[in-house]
């Protein structure tokens, strides 16, 4: 919406803003754009292919409990694969308050965009299992 408006569109509909992403050659970057009232939200492309200013919002769940033992709120612009550190990070932290740390954090279940041989080497080394389907990969 705020990018609509910065290009001319005072009350642009959804098809405007559609039409807007797909003809303008370059898309944006962080460097062109700022949100009017958040300076730290970052362009994001949405599954529906709109582009908008926004955060990151990454929960954490405790499978066994149902608990919610952290969530984190990082920059859009940042892959799950690096944003997962610090959410799991954080997570490891908070469940470490609360239990002894033998039964802290010892698996990971994520979805595919979390996938990356680098992160799946750094998990086995701090010794927790994963389950993360490969990209490509067919349930």
């Amino acid at each position: 919406m705020w990018l609509a408006q910065a290009s001319g569109i005072a009350t642009p509909t959804r098809e405007d803003l559609a039409r807007l992403d797909r003809k303008r050659p370059n898309k944006g970057s962080n460097d062109d754009w700022t949100h009017p009232h958040d300076p730290d939200a970052r362009l994001t492309k949405m599954k529906n292919g709109r582009t908008h200013l926004a955060h990151k919002a990454e929960p954490t769940v405790d499978l066994k409990t149902g608990a919610v033992v952290a969530v984190t709120i990082q920059a859009a612009d940042q892959g799950d694969t690096e944003t997962i550190k610090k959410t799991l990070t954080t997570a490891a932290e908070n469940l470490e308050t609360v239990k002894p740390a033998s039964e802290v954090v010892r698996e990971l279940v994520a979805d595919k965009g979390y996938y990356s041989n680098e992160l799946l080497k750094d998990l086995r080394v701090l010794g927790i299992r994963t389950y993360i389907s490969e990209p490509g990969a067919r349930p």
